[in-house]
């Protein structure tokens, strides 16, 4: 087993252990920029916490966000299901560009994608 050590040299709490996860009760399909002026540019999934709490869910991380948003994104997409999209027609090159830029900026080339198509619907 690897254990995560923190830099005062304890154990770090959750890591290598898959214990103290949070669990959603529901998360959103579409990708959403934080309302924040100062997290402007940052987009992820708003989720519903077990514990009734509102977050969003950015990659692997959980940022804290206004309730009262994420209650009218999670009233008007409600139980909307996902529905798979599929790029058959892609250069090798692109996709390699596509990918690199994904991870440049930390996301998924899926996630990088799907926030593209957002963007452009929302227009």
């Amino acid at each position: 087993m690897i254990q995560y050590i923190n830099s005062l040299g304890a154990a770090h709490p959750t890591r290598g252990k898959g214990k103290n996860i949070m669990k959603t009760k529901w998360k959103s399909i579409g990708l959403y920029e934080h309302p924040a002026k100062h997290q402007a540019g940052t987009f992820g999934n708003v989720c519903l916490s077990s514990a009734g709490v509102y977050c969003l869910q950015v990659g692997s991380s959980i940022m804290s966000c206004p309730p009262g948003w994420a209650a009218k994104i999670h009233k008007e997409e409600g139980d909307e299901k996902e529905s798979a999209i599929n790029i058959r027609i892609l250069s090798d090159s692109v996709r390699r560009e596509l990918k690199a830029k994904a991870a440049l900026e930390g996301k998924s080339m899926q996630g990088l994608v799907i926030e593209l198509i957002t963007r452009y619907v929302s227009k």
